[in-house]
């Protein structure tokens, strides 16, 4: 196993990178993101993505942007399952100037969490690849008026469970829908997300049990 079967994608060789392509689903808000991820020596793995979320109460969208750290232990002879604590941060700006109002939003958010996921080979050429994380995470939410008065902060913790079953084929494709539920979040509602990725670049060397 390597870099990324936690998360429920294909695995990534040392060396090498990967393309991802996210979209999510959720009451009252749709997002679309894409990520590039780089699996860094010594078993770490980081990434940094853009997106844009479009909020219905709000009929105007975000920009969305994200930053992501790993590192992967192998659990079980062979290493049958990974195991890798994350860590996270994003920055949306906007939904700004909703309904004409010259009020510009904000949300900071940050969370640490844990994922483990495992490969099963299903034919030659394709591999599934359910994945489990569990979480914790802090957002701050702001708002301005068009003259720099703060208007509104709300900051929250909760926690998260999220679920996935990749598919991947011929060892490159991933194709992986997920569920997303957030823990103690007031309003809070489970999302939809179906990701495709693609990996590329220089191959090093293959883990055993691969």
């Amino acid at each position: 196993l390597e870099a990324q079967t936690c998360r429920g994608l294909a695995p990534l060789p040392s060396g090498q990178f990967q393309a991802t392509g996210t979209g999510l689903l959720a009451a009252g808000s749709r997002t679309l993101a894409a990520a590039l991820v780089y699996d860094l020596p010594a078993g770490a793995f980081g990434g940094m993505g853009v997106g844009t979320t479009s909020v219905e109460a709000f009929e105007k969208s975000s920009l969305d942007l994200a930053a992501s750290l790993g590192y992967q232990f192998d659990i079980g002879g062979a290493g049958q399952v990974q195991f890798c604590p994350t860590a996270n941060t994003s920055l949306q700006l906007g939904p700004n100037d909703a309904f004409e109002s010259s009020v510009d939003r904000s949300t900071f958010s940050a969370g640490i969490g844990v994922t483990a996921g495992t490969s099963l080979r299903l034919r030659p050429l394709l591999s599934l690849v359910p994945a489990i994380a569990v979480g914790v995470g802090h957002r701050t939410h702001q708002a301005e008026s068009s003259a720099g008065v703060r208007l509104l902060r709300i900051a929250e913790t909760y926690g998260f469970a999220q679920f996935h079953v990749g598919f991947v084929l011929n060892q490159n494709l991933s194709i992986r829908p997920s569920v997303e539920i957030p823990l103690g979040l007031e309003g809070g509602d489970a999302a939809l997300g179906l990701t495709v990725g693609y990996h590329f670049g220089r191959r090093g060397p293959v883990a055993n049990g691969d």
